[in-house]
Formats: structure tokens, C-alpha cells, sequence
């Protein structure tokens, strides 16, 4: 009789998330004053390409960082505000066949380093204050202007010597921990997805639009894994111009999956990556590209 109660006791459980699950649920953080995560962030940037009978030519920006956000406020909209503190931070960029790059905590720093080398120790200083507007969406409002300076005195290419921490690109990094991927308020449920629409500017030649279909793939009472798939498409500019290149668009090929803690409501991991080929023209001259991301967000703690 005991095994027959235990029975029935784990087959109600079973049947009461399935209900819960049946019901749908929301891929979207809910921010309370004085919790905190950490989460590592791992990012690579691979850019191959070749300039008509020239050498070609290869470049990569790695990046990997423990960061903490601490909810420090939250409104009556759900919008909130938080502290991050990047714990340590390793950022490898050659440039010109050379090593450059930062690391912070390291075990030699030397007294006249190049500008370039103490950015992590810089960037490790900085309390970086973050916005999460009611939809989850991740802004940097301030805290990096001794990093953002730094990088400027640097005499080398900003973009790469920034890596994720360009403050726009870095929230949107920060994004999917408070809303998968633009999921937002909408309930899903297994099979059941949403669209979102990304638009990268290449003015003045042209614009490209990247478009993923999302659907949560599997759930239980606690988590669901979804994934997202891209379509791209380059949008031109209504009129020609003289003397602007002309943008084709090649293969190209990508996936994004997540996995969301239905309980604690916020993002466990984060995989991501897009490979995209373009070939711009101007007059008799030709550039091919091949770009290829790859990022993970992962969490390592919560308190």
C-alpha cells in the first residue's frame, strides 16, 4: 500500500507540471532588489577576406569574462537598475601579425606597459551601471568612462581593443538573462515561438536584415530549451549612388539555444553563432568577406 501511495503521490506531481506546462509559461526575468549572478561570457570574432589578386587577410578578437550584476532598484513598470563588476577579463586581438590584447587579474604587469595592455585592470575598476527597461532590455548608463577613455589613448583600432565591451554591444549581450531573446510577455509553450528582426547598417551601400524564427523546443517544471534560426536578407537603398560599393550577400549559415530557469526566472546558458559571406563591388575592384561569430553566456552563480 506504501508503494502504491508513492506511486500516486509522484504520478499527481507528474500530472500537476505537465497542467502548469500545458498552460505556457514566460521566458522573462523578473528583477528583485539584492539578488545578484554571475555569468561568464565567452566571444570570438573570425573575419577572413580577400581584396581582388591580394594576400588574403585574417583577423580574430577573442574575449572571455566573468561579469556580476546586482539588481539594485526596481520600479513599479518592472523596469529595474543594477551594478555589473567585471571580475577578471581576457581579451586576445592580434593586429598587423602582432600579439595585442589585456588580461586582468595577471600575474605580470609591466611598470611601463603599452596603454594597451593595462585595460583590464582598468575595465576591472569600473563599476558599470546597467538599465533593464520593462522588457528586459539590457543599457549600459555610465561607469565605463575611465575604460572608454583608456581605449582612446590606446593608438591602437578601438573596436578591437573593445571587443564586447563597446557599452551598446555589450547590453545587448546582457539581453537574454532578463528576456530570451525577445520573448517578452508572450506565453509559449512547447512548439509555440515568436519572430524578432535585427537590422545592421552598412551605410551609405546598404542595410542587412537578419530575421529569426524562435520556438521553445522542450520544458519541464524547470527549464525550457529553445532555439532560434536566421533568415538574412541585404536591403538596398531605394536610389543607386555613384561611387558606393554594391553589397551581395553569400552563404551564410546560423543557430542561437537557450536554456531559461523556469523557477528562478532568468537565462542558465546562451549558445551562439553565425557564419555570413559577403562580396562588395566597386567599379573593377572586389572584396569577399567571411565573418563568423560565436558567443556562450553562462551562469556560474546566484545568490
Amino acid at each position: 500500500m506504501f508503494r502504491f501511495l508513492t506511486v500516486s503521490v509522484a504520478a499527481i506531481g507528474a500530472l500537476v507540471a505537465s497542467s502548469v506546462l500545458a498552460q505556457g509559461f514566460v521566458l522573462k526575468g523578473q528583477p528583485a532588489p539584492g539578488r545578484s549572478m554571475t555569468y561568464r561570457i565567452t566571444s570570438e570574432m573570425v573575419v577572413d577576406q580577400k581584396s581582388g589578386e591580394a594576400k588574403p587577410e585574417s583577423s580574430r578578437v577573442f574575449c572571455i569574462s566573468n561579469v556580476k550584476i546586482t539588481i539594485t532598484s526596481v520600479e513599479a513598470d518592472g523596469s529595474a537598475k543594477a551594478d555589473l563588476i567585471i571580475q577578471n577579463v581576457k581579451v586576445d586581438a592580434p593586429f598587423e601579425g602582432r600579439a595585442m590584447g589585456y588580461e586582468w587579474p595577471t600575474a605580470i604587469l609591466p611598470e611601463h606597459a603599452p596603454v594597451y595592455e593595462t585595460l583590464g585592470k582598468v575595465l576591472c575598476g569600473c563599476k558599470v551601471r546597467l538599465g533593464i527597461d520593462p522588457g528586459g532590455a539590457v543599457s549600459v548608463e555610465g561607469g565605463m568612462d575611465e575604460y572608454l577613455e583608456a581605449v582612446g589613448k590606446a593608438d591602437r583600432p578601438r573596436d578591437r581593443l573593445l571587443a564586447i565591451f563597446e557599452p551598446a554591444r555589450l547590453g545587448a549581450l546582457l539581453t537574454p538573462i532578463f528576456s530570451a531573446d525577445g520573448s517578452g510577455d508572450g506565453e509559449r509553450a512547447v512548439g509555440k515561438g515568436w519572430q524578432t528582426t535585427e537590422t545592421i547598417s552598412h551605410a551609405p551601400v546598404a542595410a542587412i536584415e537578419i530575421t529569426t524564427n524562435w520556438s521553445v523546443e522542450e520544458a519541464d517544471q524547470n527549464t525550457a530549451q529553445y532555439a532560434g534560426k536566421p533568415t538574412i536578407e541585404v536591403l538596398r537603398p531605394a536610389e543607386a549612388r555613384d561611387g558606393v560599393a554594391a553589397l551581395e550577400l553569400g552563404s551564410y549559415e546560423g543557430k542561437t539555444t537557450g536554456v531559461w530557469d523556469l523557477r528562478n526566472k532568468w537565462l542558465r546558458r546562451r549558445d551562439s553563432s553565425l557564419a555570413i559571406e559577403t562580396r562588395w563591388t566597386l567599379g573593377e575592384s572586389t572584396l569577399t568577406q567571411n565573418q563568423r561569430w560565436a558567443s556562450r553566456l553562462e551562469i556560474l552563480e546566484a545568490e
